[in-house]
């Protein structure tokens, strides 16, 4: 089971494989010093509204380094923003990495799939949003989604997780406290949301 990978401020993207090119005309290149850096889980910009949503979510500036041979944002890229964007948003509401080591336990992901919708190039804006399809009664288990949207609002991807919490001395799935639980049940809600049986304990 991959845990969720908690990114340090200033952290970068390990650059993709494929042959060296010189980037595009106006889009810094890697090592450049104007190099946009992706916001980090610890300090994303925001949080911008899309349009239609009351939810906010936050832009991530992709990079050259973020980009594969075929000259678009590689597939990698995606679910790194989507836990980048799951850990903020569990920071922003009081669960911080200090938080989750104090209690022993952190979110751990069990499925994970993606919908590749259109393409974003070097140097693009992406807003990545969260919302929930799934979660069990008690808080134990949990499926979120994250729509990743062009700067012209149009869906590049979208990303389904299915998650729990992992006790870290136990190795093994538990319920979590109920102020996690809480946060979780007050998510913003996709339109085919459904309950998730409870944990099995």
């Amino acid at each position: 089971m991959p845990s969720e990978s908690w990114v340090a401020p200033g952290a970068r993207a390990v650059p993709g494989a494929g042959p060296v090119r010189e980037p595009p005309e106006g889009v810094p290149g890697p090592g450049s010093s104007e190099e946009p850096l992706r916001p980090t889980a610890l300090g994303a910009r925001g949080p911008p509204l899309v349009e239609g949503r009351d939810d906010p979510g936050r832009t991530y500036a992709l990079r050259w380094s973020d980009v594969d041979a075929n000259g678009h944002v590689r597939h990698s890229v995606y679910p790194e923003l989507g836990a980048e964007m799951r850990l903020a948003w569990l920071k922003d509401q009081g669960f911080d990495w200090k938080w989750f080591e104090e209690k022993g336990f952190g979110p751990v992901l069990l499925r994970e799939e993606i919908d590749y919708l259109r393409e974003v190039g070097p140097g693009a804006e992406v807003t990545v949003d969260l919302e929930a399809l799934a979660l069990s009664p008690e808080g134990g288990r949990w499926r979120l989604r994250h729509t990743v949207r062009r700067a012209s609002g149009e869906e590049a991807a979208r990303i389904a997780v299915t998650g729990g919490w992992l006790d870290h001395a136990r190795r093994r799935l538990i319920v979590p406290p109920e102020e996690l639980a809480a946060v979780f049940r007050s998510t913003p809600r996709a339109a085919e949301y459904e309950e998730l049986p409870p944990l099995r304990r």
